[in-house]
């Protein structure tokens, strides 16, 4: 399964920009509030800063108009992590100055990138172009990338910027 990903670092108001900027190209966006769901329906949202969970799941219903769901053991629903829906795993603040990194993936089954992952990474690639460099080697990190916002508050010293799962911070440039 072809797979592609990039690390970000997103505060709110980048959040909102990628997804007006993603509706904008595809109108018919919904943004899935995770991928389990304890009701009979999936959970959707308007824009990915609505989310009350840490995932987001990016869909474009106007291409694909159902989307496949199963009930699990627990008696939840469940809809795909992959495929025709992209995973937005939000960045957050481990403390009120510490931004921690999120992530975009998606995955797919044939051998070409389906246009609806394309056009998310063209949003991405815009909405996150800020190079970001590492703190302890200073040099340019590029599968991490900042929102313009996140951004500008990491040069001002307002926030750091932290991988997610190591000890490697990063300051925008």
């Amino acid at each position: 399964m072809p797979t592609k990903q990039r690390q970000t670092f997103m505060t709110v108001a980048d959040e909102e920009i990628f997804c007006e900027l993603l509706a904008k190209r595809r109108p018919g966006l919904r943004v899935l509030d995770d991928n389990v769901w304890p009701g009979g329906e999936p959970v959707v949202r308007s824009t990915i800063s609505q989310c009350q969970t840490a995932y987001a799941f990016l869909w474009d219903a106007a291409e694909s108009p159902t989307i496949p769901t199963f009930v699990d053991t627990h008696g939840r629903l469940c809809g795909p992590a992959s495929g025709m829906v992209v995973e937005f795993s939000r960045s957050r603040y481990a403390h009120p100055n510490l931004l921690l990194a999120g992530r975009v993936a998606a995955g797919w089954m044939d051998a070409d990138v389906p246009s609806f992952v394309s056009d998310v990474w063209k949003v991405l690639r815009k909405v996150c172009a800020q190079k970001l460099i590492s703190t302890v080697t200073g040099e340019n990190e590029p599968m991490f990338k900042a929102g313009a916002d996140a951004a500008k508050r990491s040069k001002a010293g307002e926030i750091v910027l932290k991988s997610r799962n190591t000890e490697h911070y990063f300051r925008a440039v």
